[in-house]
């Protein structure tokens, strides 16, 4: 009889350690470290440390850097095609409005190149300011020199 129950328990022990083995992990694996518990989702990948808040536990997500990164360049990606797409319609529309032959073109933006007559104006406005500059400087000294100490 106590050979029955034997051969009994070990054929029940060896059937429930199958079917515990069969059965999928929970969603959840935790691992204690230093003090804190880190905490695994299975089903998102998602990490989270728990720990004593005051009077409660709590869990904080742990964040991925790879992911925001990841999410950062994908962000960029697309704000870049956006702006792609954006000067390829300018592009076209600035052909479509091309000049006719023979026509100068108006300046692309204001900081274009100026033209020949406009750069000479320019300099010459420049060359007269830095004389009248010199010949106040030349009065000042004259008047300085005239004066009494």
């Amino acid at each position: 009889m106590t050979a029955k129950l034997i051969a009994l328990a070990f054929v029940l022990s060896a059937v429930a350690s199958t079917c515990l083995a069969a059965e999928p992990p929970g969603r959840y694996s935790m691992t204690t470290v230093e003090g804190s518990v880190w905490r695994l989702d299975g089903a998102t990948g998602a990490m989270s440390v728990c720990g004593r808040k005051l009077d409660h536990w709590a869990c904080e997500s742990v964040t991925d850097d790879a992911l925001a990164l990841k999410e950062e360049v994908d962000r960029l990606t697309r704000e870049n095609q956006e702006l792609r797409d954006k000067l390829a319609k300018a592009e076209e529309k600035e052909a479509e409005a091309a000049p006719a032959p023979g026509k100068e073109p108006a300046p692309r933006s204001p900081y274009a190149k100026f033209p020949d007559h406009a750069l000479d104006e320019m300099t010459d406005f420049v060359n007269a300011m830095i004389r009248r500059l010199q010949e106040m400087v030349q009065d000042l000294k004259q008047g300085e020199s005239g004066q009494a100490l």
